[in-house]
């Protein structure tokens, strides 16, 4: 072989290399259809290894030993994953999940949670170099159609308050995956039944929304008892068995079924109030059965029409089937309101109706007797207080004058027997008068206050 035969065949070599080199740099700018058969040698996209009713694991392939050396040449950012779409374009709104969440040698894995059931999704390989990205084969999957996981039987213990209500899990929860995390099932109730049958119900966790309530109930090959807690008494509740997404969206009910709370009203009652000035005695009943133990009994109340009414506790005196209490302490010529409840294991059993009480006003019990012994210049006025609480070491005033509403004379009334009496004197002749007794009032102990009685009238002789 002459010498310008070997030019020619190292010259033709060198064109080869080139053309090599030129048809990895022409890749490494371009993504169309034609270089995607040389980009499957490294970038592979596996078909589904798990899916479930939400969840997905899928795995790619990312051979970089693979790569023409004009792609892994140094200081090339080359980062692999796997993306998953709604649609075969995978268009960027639709695409949900890109990225890789485990990456060893040449494997890529990514485990995709929250997808709907019975759902077609899209999904493939890709490599990032620098700012370009290239795409292995597309492919898809469908997630799993979502199944009624369990069933219910009739409520058990059912109380004004609260119910149980037994759950048996059939395949389908024994068969869902611990992948799907955001599959829930259990016990649905609601006080409207019509929900049942609403395309898209009213699904509320919370307890006191008008519409589904859902209780979730962690399978067990035993079954499960679901406590229904908060509800309403003498009130019919409807139940079923559920299963539904996390997102509330896809939702299947069973059959439907209902229990009667009982009426709480029935078990206690208020059967006489008596209110005086600052007390209230109060008289109830209980037809809870005796061999009941550990009850305790507690009278509530509270002063109406306040912008925020604080209610007060007192124990009750139990005594067979009668219960008695005396609330202290009350503020005179108010309305409160007060009821009953028995308490076990630190919870309200039973309660018993609203009853409304009303203390006296100490002014109606001021009693001011017609003025006697009328002269042109004098009148003797007596009063009488009739009732408890008033302080009997005190007196009263009498105040008077010749204006209704200003009456400017005062004077001390001296207490005779059960009376407290005064005579006027210095008055002026065929003279209308007005009076009115003012009494002190003990309201509790070390603190007492005045009240005034009605306004009465007399006229001096000519």
């Amino acid at each position: 072989m002459n010498f310008t035969t070997k030019n020619l065949i190292k010259e033709k070599c060198a064109l080869c290399l080139m053309a090599l080199i030129l048809i990895g740099l022409t890749a490494s700018c371009s993504n169309d259809e034609s270089e995607e058969e040389e980009i499957g040698n490294y970038i592979v996209t596996n078909p589904v290894e798990n899916v479930g009713v939400t969840y997905v694991e899928l795995s790619g392939e990312f051979y970089s030993n693979k790569m023409p050396k004009a792609y892994n040449s140094s200081g090339r950012y080359m980062q692999p994953g796997i993306e998953i779409s709604l649609t075969e374009s995978f268009t960027p709104g639709m695409t949900l999940h890109s990225g890789a969440s485990g990456i060893e040698n040449n494997r890529m894995t990514m485990t995709v949670y929250g997808l709907s059931p019975n759902t077609k999704y899209y999904y493939r390989s890709f490599v990032d170099i620098d700012d370009l990205t290239y795409y292995g084969e597309k492919k898809s999957f469908t997630t799993l159609g979502l199944s009624l996981a369990c069933s219910v039987d009739d409520a058990i213990d059912v109380s004004f308050r609260s119910a149980l209500v037994p759950v048996n899990f059939n395949n389908v929860a024994a068969s869902l995956s611990p992948e799907d995390l955001s599959v829930y099932y259990g016990v649905a109730y609601t006080t409207d039944k019509s929900l049942f049958s609403e395309i898209n119900p009213n699904v509320s966790f919370d307890t006191n929304g008008a519409g589904i309530i859902l209780c979730h109930a962690p399978y067990s090959s035993n079954g499960q008892v679901v406590s229904l807690d908060n509800l309403q008494p003498n009130t019919t509740y409807y139940y079923c068995a559920f299963t539904c997404t996390d997102g509330k969206t896809d939702c299947l009910f069973g059959p439907v079924k209902s229990f009667t709370t009982e009426n709480r009203d029935g078990l206690l009652v208020i059967d006489a109030i008596d209110a005086k000035f600052i007390l209230a005695e109060v008289a109830g009943t209980t037809k809870l059965p005796s061999s009941m133990t550990g009850v305790t009994y507690r009278l509530v109340y509270e002063m109406l029409n306040e912008p925020l009414p604080w209610p007060t506790e007192v124990e009750m005196n139990v005594d067979g089937d009668k219960l008695t209490a005396v609330v202290r302490n009350l503020w005179p010529n108010r309305k409160y309101q007060c009821w009953i409840t028995a308490i076990k294991d630190g919870e309200i059993y039973a309660e018993s109706e609203k009853k409304e009480l009303k203390t006296d006003n100490p002014s109606d019990y001021i009693e001011m007797d017609d003025a006697t012994d009328i002269t042109s210049t004098s009148a003797t006025i007596s009063c009488r207080l009739t009732a408890e609480g008033y302080e009997d070491e005190e007196w009263c005033n009498i105040y008077y004058g010749k204006d209704k509403y200003n009456q400017i004379n005062e004077t001390m009334a001296t207490k005779n027997g059960d009376r407290y009496t005064v005579t006027l004197t210095g008055l002026q002749p065929n003279t209308t008068y007005y009076y009115r007794g003012q009494a002190l009032f003990l309201l509790e102990i070390g603190r007492a206050d005045w009240y005034y009685s009605d306004i009465k009238s007399f006229k001096t002789l000519p």
